[in-house]
């Protein structure tokens, strides 16, 4: 069982504001924070939470457009 689950989501570095919000919006609807780190090159997107039910939605992010 995963009690506290940390993820980081590397967008690639021609990710568009709108692939990432979308990115964001979908942790959000799976009950995670989110929290964005810009760098001049890339953003990166923290989770933090801790809800193991939705953990396979986020592994699937990886395949989102701009990640």
């Amino acid at each position: 069982m995963i009690e506290g689950a940390e993820m980081i989501v590397n967008m690639s570095n021609h990710a568009t504001e709108e692939q990432i919000n979308h990115v964001v919006a979908r942790i959000k609807e799976c009950g995670f924070q989110a929290h964005l780190i810009r760098g001049d090159e890339r953003t990166v997107i923290g989770i933090v939470g801790d809800s193991a039910k939705h953990r396979s939605e986020l592994e699937a992010l990886r395949a989102a457009p701009g990640v």
